[in-house]
């Protein structure tokens, strides 16, 4: 497995962490800065 291969599943596996956590939020809270938001997280 490549460099490039690690890095995209390991995206993929912060972006499906990323939506679960956003699916928790209230509605009014869903167009929060993104990126913000996971940097608070993470």
């Amino acid at each position: 497995m490549t460099l490039e291969e690690n890095v995209e599943i390991e995206n993929i596996g912060l972006n499906l962490k990323l939506q679960q956590e956003m699916d928790k939020l209230p509605p009014q809270c869903k167009n929060v800065n993104v990126r913000t938001y996971l940097h608070s997280v993470l």
